[in-house]
């Protein structure tokens, strides 16, 4: 007997089952909104592959598929943001100070050298959260600290990037 056609319903149920188990896999379980938009598009595949063919497990291997390409998507854009962007790691007040400085606050090797040797690893992982385009508050629900730690740390990040700019 032919497994039936799954319905809108169960569609969505199994692809939030796959990307779940993707995001375990890579232990990316507390990034609800990934997990969610992820679903949402692999759930889209799964509904347009049931439109043409009534095998499971041909829309099964169709939703695998595009969370494979979503994911490789989702990387190349953090990645174009992070190497483009210092923008949101240090305040207005700190940009002008170092431009009035004419120091260029946006050269990648003064900025590589400060995250590399300058920053804790708890710091150098808001940072990249910063330069991925997260908020305060969505990085401290990340990584499970309150906002005024988040913002303490950033604080603290400016002033030792400022002394770096300094000597570099």
């Amino acid at each position: 007997m032919e497994p039936q056609p799954f319905t809108p319903e169960e569609i969505y149920e199994h692809a939030r089952r796959i990307a779940m188990q993707f995001f375990i896999e890579k232990g990316l379980t507390s990034r609800h909104h990934l997990i969610e938009d992820a679903t949402q598009e692999i759930a889209l595949a799964g509904w347009q592959c049931s439109e043409t063919t009534d095998q499971v497990g041909c829309i099964v291997n169709r939703m695998k598929d595009r969370l494979k390409t979503w994911w490789g998507r989702y990387l190349k854009e953090q990645s174009r943001r992070s190497s483009e962007s210092t923008e949101g790691i240090l305040d207005n007040e700190t940009v002008r100070e170092c431009e009035d400085r004419s120091r260029n606050i946006h050269d990648p090797e003064a900025l590589k050298s400060f995250l590399e040797t300058k920053l804790s690893p708890r710091q150098r992982q808001i940072a990249n959260y910063f330069m991925a385009g997260f908020t305060q508050q969505q990085i401290a629900e990340e990584l499970g600290m309150s906002d005024r730690t988040v913002q303490r740390e950033r604080v603290l990040m400016e002033e030792t990037y400022r002394r770096h700019l300094n000597s570099y």
